[in-house]
């Protein structure tokens, strides 16, 4: 019989997906009645101070032997992962007509990885991976037609989409070269909370131009996207 840990692990994963899904359906309620700066900024810092009170233990564990180098590390993995990729995906959410159609577009990040980590993780391409990447380039290509008909402002969405999965798989490539050394979750959090400290500035500036009440006529989405959809996930 397998060790609890492996027993738990798949109802994990399922779980994680499924929390993870549900995004596109609330950022589509939520609309443009926040930007998509606000949104990154107050979904991965709360979500990253929640990782990080939860990793609280490896952290005192690993906390002291943290250098200048390992949280430049934190700094690129948030900038790559959570800044550039995440901002570009709400902003593709709002873009597409239907929420499915962004959440399948998305899925494409693993081709990005297997391009990509050839260069970052120095693995090797093989025929396969290529036939891979190729079937998922025309499957993603397909959504230029979401509404029935071909349409230029799906080509445009499917383009943010897109740059948001090629930034994601980069953040993905990156923290295989350290994953070990931190764990997980503290990867993640700190990753999150640089990322999110990094979108601060717009998110300020967005708020002040359309001020708070935007964000609490939305909450309970918001609450949603921040606890279930991106921390628990």
């Amino acid at each position: 019989m397998p060790p609890p840990e492996e027993r738990s692990g798949l109802p994990a994963l399922l779980g994680g997906i499924a929390l993870f899904s549900t995004v596109e359906v609330a950022s589509k309620q939520i609309g443009q009645r926040i930007s998509p700066f606000e949104m990154v900024f107050i979904r991965f810092f709360v979500a990253g101070i929640v990782l990080l009170l939860i990793s609280a233990p490896a952290l005192r564990r690993i906390g002291p032997g943290l250098s200048r180098k390992d949280y430049s590390i934190f700094l690129l993995n948030g900038f790559l992962g959570v800044t550039m990729s995440l901002t570009l995906y709400h902003a593709a959410i709002l873009a597409f007509e239907k929420a499915a159609s962004c959440a399948v577009v998305f899925s494409a990040n693993p081709l990005f990885v297997l391009v990509l980590s050839r260069f970052i993780n120095r693995e090797s391409w093989s025929p396969a991976k290529w036939v891979s990447v190729l079937l998922g380039a025309a499957g993603v290509a397909c959504f230029a037609w979401e509404s029935g008909a071909f349409a230029p402002g799906a080509l445009a969405a499917i383009g943010l989409m897109l740059a948001a999965a090629f930034f994601f798989a980069a953040g993905i490539c990156v923290s295989r070269l350290v994953v070990r050394r931190y764990g997980a979750m503290v990867l993640a959090g700190f990753s999150s909370l640089f990322g999110s400290l990094l979108t601060l500035p717009l998110a300020a500036w967005s708020v002040a131009r359309g001020g708070l009440g935007p964000i609490w006529e939305v909450w309970p989405q918001l609450a949603w996207i921040v606890l279930a959809a991106t921390a628990l996930a």
